[in-house]
């Protein structure tokens, strides 16, 4: 039980770090919400998987990895939604041929103005 809390940072150490957290989240999500849910995900990592640290710049470091990574995550996780909800449903192979066929029968037109008339 011991070495468990020693992996844990203090609260003292947490609240020392949260302000440099927070700008950095915002500076990645530009504006405040997201950035308090970023921060707020951070320190739940935190708290879920402690890391093992020997100082407070080691600390900074590993937090500023996951909130890196969590906010690429998350930016990825929005754009496959985007791109599920958007995206058009695949051709079938014979759709395909009936368009190229379509398309190389369309006659191309030429329009030709008319000559002027010679006085």
């Amino acid at each position: 039980m011991a070495l468990l809390v020693e992996r844990r940072p203090s609260a003292e150490l947490a609240i020392s770090l949260y302000n440099e957290l927070t700008l950095r989240a915002i500076e990645l999500t530009g504006n405040a919400d997201d950035a308090q849910d970023l921060v707020q995900d951070v320190f739940v990592r935190c708290l879920e998987r402690p890391p093992a640290f020997r100082d407070q710049q080691s600390l900074l470091h590993w937090l500023r990895l996951v909130m890196q990574n969590l906010h690429i995550d998350a930016a990825r996780r929005r754009k496959d939604a985007l791109n599920a909800t958007h995206s058009p449903l695949p051709m079938r192979s014979q759709d395909r041929r009936r368009d190229d066929n379509e398309l190389s029968q369309q006659q191309p037109t030429i329009h030709v103005p008319p000559l002027p008339m010679r006085a």
